[in-house]
């Protein structure tokens, strides 16, 4: 038995990642010419980058890399996007001399290590580190054309990423799985780089998609799928080897390793035992039964709740140490393959609407062009049947019922086009950033006009169909061309775009966005609180479309308010505080940040001529909304000074504003308490509002929780 280094063996052991052996993923090598074992090619490159790279009792050989090289390549890939200069040139110099033996790792789906599991918990896996390294290289040479605008080889090393990203998961253990998971997450950093520098058009995009077959094919492209097997068969092993049974004569060495690893009292405990085992043993493989039922719910939300009571029941049972310790955490194993599965499918999404033509390039690198995009489409949707669709999902109770039913009305206006715009929410939903600055300026205030406007119709069309299809999946009869499966998964999918749209506002902040997200959020919760939605929770894949998309709300203070209103105070100084430069204009915002957003966006909206109504009166008159779902006086109940209810005079309120901004001007770090001080009447409720959302975000997420039997009242 070959002697492993204790620092090294302690290592694996402690990482709860480690040694996840999924024997039944190696098999006989009956691999065709063309797919042939990848694994050959990566030993030729590792011999050139890491000599003695599998021999862990040779000396050590210098690193292809001197540390100044890798240093400076950190530095520039931690920098502004650019050309390599200094150390970092010689790095490139050098990776492009191995370039060919990366491109020589494409073209293969079949990776055998050849790894030796009979040798346990003293298995090594130095192919993984090794792995990782010519990762970053390709990350970095990738970099570097998109840095220089090169698309060609920008495309080919994304390719060369994602095809190598499938290899490591084959190794038959999880740690090779959470590598392979790694390496993509990198070249999905890579892409997102690519796409936000506008080198991802049609064609390349499919380039880029084909590069990913062996990911897209895969219902377990990272083969996660094994790791309970191969732990399970570790467990049984360790205790064979600790108490010489099943033919492994006891051996003092192998003592030696366990004592030096666990503990002299923990190995004691196990030797102790007076059946040999057995007992354990059943009880074990008992909770591995349990946990692997778990770990292949498709339910993946489910799954890891059940794993965490398996491993909590675990932690508390008299179990000897040596068991607990050796037992498996696979939590944190489900919830990474959880995490690569929703990127994996996002970037796939994307770069499919780019390649089939549904959406343009600029589109995929800002998702708020794809959004106003839909809200507009929906504003075209009839008055009357914008109204109805208010009033489906209890938004607002207008003043005379419809002469039909609301749901025949919006049936007979929305059904036409709601694939179309369906399939252009999804493909938003898939696309990382939106950045509404771009289309609606940098004035803070500006938008809660038009553009916020146009954002709330996009949610609001997506649930009032919501609400429509999942009435309609409770009065269905045998004779209805869909069926309330159908009507449910639909209804689903518009309730994740419209969270996904939430998400995307807090990202980009700005305190109208959060104001905004708050109320999409509300409405959201409310509809899935209604006796329509709760068939949706006996569906796992229904949750889990809800789930995924609920997992991209940040989880921050109030929505992130704090960060929101320090973006907008800086967009105010820009703005209004031009004058002003560097470390002035910086302190004045900062100081602008130290108000409540609620007064904060008052007094933006008196810089722009807009003075917020007092709750407490009768709003003044305004002219009749002829786009309902663009409405957004509930949220930014503003009016033109001229017909605002507040005790300042029109040019009072003006003149009030002017000679703030004069101080300002003079003692920047003094903003906060300068404007801060001005009276425009009661402020916004926003902080109040996004804390309230924070709570219904709570409410989303137990929704999305298995729950006990609920009757799908309505199916047929």
């Amino acid at each position: 038995m070959r002697k492993v280094p204790l620092r090294l063996l302690r290592r694996i052991i402690r990482n709860a990642a480690v040694l996840l052996v999924a024997i039944t993923s190696i098999s006989a090598s009956t691999a065709s010419a063309q797919d042939a074992n990848a694994y050959d090619a990566w030993a030729r490159l590792f011999d050139t980058i890491r000599p003695n790279w599998n021999d862990p009792d040779a000396e050590a050989a210098p690193n292809f890399f001197t540390q100044e090289e890798y240093d400076a390549v950190e530095e520039w890939q931690e920098g502004p996007l650019g050309p390599p200069q200094g150390a970092a040139r010689s790095y490139f110099e050098k990776a492009e001399s191995i370039a060919p033996l990366i491109r020589d790792l494409r073209g293969s789906t079949h990776f055998d290590a050849g790894l030796d599991f009979s040798e346990g918990f003293m298995l090594l896996l130095p192919h993984l580190s090794s792995m990782r390294e010519v990762c970053r290289i390709s990350s970095h040479l990738a970099r570097r054309a998109t840095a220089t605008g090169d698309q060609n080889a920008a495309v080919e090393w994304i390719g060369t990423l994602n095809e190598i990203s499938s290899h490591s998961g084959q190794d038959g253990t999880a740690i090779g799985s959470l590598v392979g998971a790694a390496m993509y997450m990198k070249s999905d950093q890579t892409m997102e780089l690519a796409i936000a520098n506008g080198l991802i058009d049609a064609e390349t995009a499919a380039t880029v998609l084909e590069s990913m077959s062996m990911l897209r094919e895969e219902a377990d492209p990272f083969h996660f799928g094994n790791s309970v097997t191969g732990e399970r068969l570790l467990f049984n092993q360790t205790l064979d080897s600790i108490l010489g049974a099943k033919g492994n004569p006891l051996s003092d060495e192998t003592l030696d390793v366990y004592r030096s690893a666990f503990g002299d009292g923990a190995v004691e405990e196990i030797l102790e035992l007076s059946d040999g085992g057995d007992e354990i043993r059943n009880t074990v493989n008992n909770l591995f039964d349990r946990m692997q039922i778990a770990f292949d719910d498709p339910d993946r939300e489910r799954g890891i709740e059940t794993l965490a009571e398996i491993e909590t029941e675990a932690e508390t049972s008299d179990m000897p140490e040596l068991v607990s310790k050796i037992l498996p955490s696979l939590v944190k194993i489900a919830r990474a393959r959880l995490r690569i599965e929703r990127i994996l499918n996002d970037r796939i999404r994307g770069l499919d609407a780019v390649a089939s033509g549904r959406v343009s390039p600029d589109e995929i690198r800002n998702g708020a062009i794809l959004w106003l995009q839909i809200g507009r489409g929906m504003l075209e949707i009839p008055t009357d049947a914008q109204r109805a669709g208010l009033r489906m999902i209890g938004t607002e109770a207008l003043e005379s019922a419809p002469a039909e039913p609301d749901f025949e009305i919006w049936a007979a206006a929305y059904r036409p086009i709601a694939s179309k715009w369906l399939m252009l929410g999804l493909d938003a939903a898939a696309i990382a950033e939106a950045d509404f600055d771009l289309t609606s300026g940098r004035r803070p205030q500006s938008d809660s006009t038009k553009a916020l406007g146009t954002l709330r119709a996009a949610a609001r069309g997506y649930l009032a169909d919501a609400a429509y299809r999942l009435r309609r999946a409770m009065t269905m009869s045998g004779e209805d061309e869909s069926t309330p499966e159908n009507e449910r998964y639909v209804a689903a999918n518009e309730i994740a775009v419209t969270l996904t749209l939430a998400g995307h506002l807090i990202r980009d902040p700005g305190v109208a966005r959060v104001r905004l997200a708050a109320a999409i959020i509300e409405d959201t919760a409310s509809l899935l609180a209604t006796e329509e939605a709760q068939p949706m929770r006996t569906d796992p894949i229904l949750r889990m479309q809800i789930a995924d998309a609920a997992a991209k709300l940040p989880r921050l203070d109030g929505l992130d308010a704090q960060t929101a209103t320090m973006e907008d105070a800086t967009r105010f100084a820009d703005v209004e505080l031009r004058s002003l430069g560097g470390d002035a204009a910086a302190s004045a915002a900062t100081s602008l940040a130290t108000i409540a957003p609620g007064r904060l966006y008052s007094i933006f909206a008196a810089a722009e001529g807009r003075s917020v109504v007092r709750l407490e009166t009768t709003p003044p008159a305004r002219q009749a909304v002829p786009e309902p779902f663009a409405d957004v006086d509930d949220l930014f109940p503003y009016r033109p000074i001229e017909l605002a209810d507040s005790p300042l005079d029109r040019a009072g309120i003006r003149k009030a504003i002017r000679g703030a901004l004069r101080q300002v001007q003079e003692r920047p770090e003094d903003a906060g308490r300068l404007l801060g001080r001005l009276d425009f009447g009661r402020p916004l409720p926003i902080r109040r509002a996004a804390d309230a959302a924070m709570v219904r975000i709570t409410e989303i997420d137990e929704f999305c929780r298995a729950p006990g039997a609920v009757s799908p009242a309505g199916d047929p």
